[in-house]
């Protein structure tokens, strides 16, 4: 119960829902002092917050709750498998030591100087697959010139996301979901929506460069972060692989 405890509180980690939560776990420690003290006024206010909790938290971890069940009803057997061994050993499965992540910062340096526009997923296979099935399958070994060509705007490959799993190119021209944090993504355009979108339903760290002025920003966990630079995109990799960034 105790590692379940901690796998829903690394899920929920560094967003707003762990707040709300908070929020929530308040109320109803109110709700019990009230009931303990007497006060039957108060006490029912927070009895009837109380008593619609299991659907506010489902309304609160929407997004932690279809992430999950993506995860379950997609993945297939050795998905499952996968999963379990991802919730009891710490959530390290699936992301491979072998990723290249010089190759990654080498195309993200080069796609920014050149303001070519583009989208990169790193993510875990079996988490990632609905997603990947929207495009173009590649199976291709991860390298620098492999993600310039396929950004290059003449590209037929160029529109949609690269996902990127292991230290392979699986997939290209995939359709990622766009984000409604508007407020959030600010003035940048669809590319960067997406890239935010994926990052609220899934684990992926995202990376998006901006045509119109070579910037790179970085999506992970509902959180968006921009104009930075290649050896934090390094950094974000590094602990991406070995921590799942905490």
């Amino acid at each position: 119960m105790l590692i379940l405890i901690y796998q829903l509180y690394k899920l929920i980690k560094g967003t707003p829902a762990l707040t709300i939560f908070g929020g929530l776990a308040a109320m109803y420690g109110l709700y019990i002092l009230t009931d303990y003290l007497g006060l039957r006024l108060v006490s029912r206010l927070f009895e009837q917050f109380t008593g619609v909790g299991v659907l506010a938290l489902i309304i609160v971890f929407q997004q932690e709750i279809r992430r999950f069940l993506l995860m379950i009803g997609k993945a297939g057997v050795i998905g499952h498998r996968k999963i379990l061994l991802r919730i009891f050993k710490g959530g390290k499965a699936g992301i491979q030591s072998a990723l290249d992540d010089a190759e990654i910062i080498n195309a993200l340096a080069k796609l920014s100087a050149k303001k070519t526009g583009a989208l990169i997923v790193i993510t875990d296979q079996y988490e990632f697959k609905p997603f990947e099935d929207t495009g173009i399958a590649l199976h291709a070994q991860l390298t620098a010139e492999i993600l310039e060509n396929i950004f290059f705007k003449n590209s037929p490959l160029h529109d949609g996301a690269v996902v990127i799993s292991g230290n392979k190119v699986r997939a290209a021209r995939v359709i990622l979901p766009l984000s409604e944090n508007l407020p959030q993504v600010g003035n940048h355009g669809l590319r960067h929506r997406a890239g935010l979108g994926i990052s609220e339903q899934t684990d992926a760290l995202v990376f998006m460069v901006s045509e119109e002025t070579g910037e790179i920003s970085m999506a992970y966990r509902s959180k968006f972060i921009t104009n930075i630079a290649p050896e934090t995109a390094r950094k974000r990799i590094k602990e991406f692989k070995i921590h799942r960034l905490k």
